[in-house]
């Protein structure tokens, strides 16, 4: 696919601003230090990063399917820390252009902002009255209209469910990350540039256990693991 200057453009100013200082190309966070930010923006947010991606060719576009043909050169393994809305969103996106993804999700299950509490949620709220007001997402996959936190789990649960069936998605919840590392020479050419190491201290039946520190490679690392704000140096709000 050929894509306009502007739109090439506007991919480098979300890959500028959302991929690390120090590791560039490799590791991306899903814009938590933005102001106005609802569930629907971090989605949006989400999104906009798998699309920039590929139109940097960080990422080739190989397929539109769910398909489990990992023999492709084309083919990446993303992490994914982060198991709420966002992580899920961009995690749906990259297996639907055919990449392995696998979240990793610290607490029991993923949604975890959304399995309790009563307020009412809207997609643009935040946003009014800068834009108008819709009561409903317009997404390619997990959308919702406003409601409860546990109305729009129900309402994305069928997604979920679908999500759970590729063989190009893995969930692992109750599992902490906790480190990283990225190869120096690193280039969004290479495989397996990142090394990510977590816990899980939980067994099958869900019982506490001791546990130690694993690692799984990947291509490209997707921080979505919160929304509040930051003093952390990075860069501009994608």
């Amino acid at each position: 696919m050929t894509y306009s200057s502007a739109e090439v453009q506007l991919a480098r100013q979300i890959i500028e601003s959302s991929s690390h200082p120090k590791h560039g190309y490799s590791v991306f966070c899903i814009g938590p230090y933005g102001n106005r930010i609802s569930f629907a923006s971090q989605q949006q947010r989400a999104l906009s990063l798998v699309w920039a991606l590929h139109v940097l060719s960080i990422l080739t576009e190989h397929s539109t399917q769910m398909s489990s043909n990992a023999s492709s050169q084309s083919t990446k393994h993303i992490g994914v820390v982060g198991g709420g809305l966002a992580g899920l969103t961009a995690a749906a996106a990259f297996i639907t252009k055919g990449h392995r993804c696998t979240i990793f999700e610290k607490n029991k299950v993923i949604l975890p902002n959304l399995n309790n509490g009563t307020r009412h949620i809207h997609p643009t709220i935040n946003f009014w009255p800068l834009e108008p007001r819709a009561p409903a997402t317009n997404f390619p996959f997990l959308n919702w209209h406003e409601g409860t936190p546990k109305n729009i789990e129900k309402q994305i649960q069928k997604d979920i469910d679908f999500l759970r069936t590729s063989p190009l998605l893995k969930i692992r919840e109750q599992t902490k990350v906790t480190n990283f590392s990225v190869k120096q020479d690193a280039n969004f050419r290479d495989a397996d540039r990142i090394s990510l190491f977590y816990q899980n201290n939980y067994d099958e039946n869900n019982e506490k256990r001791k546990s130690k520190e694993v690692n799984v490679d990947c291509d490209i690392l997707v921080i979505s693991s919160g929304y509040s704000r930051s003093k952390s140096n990075w860069s501009n709000n994608p």
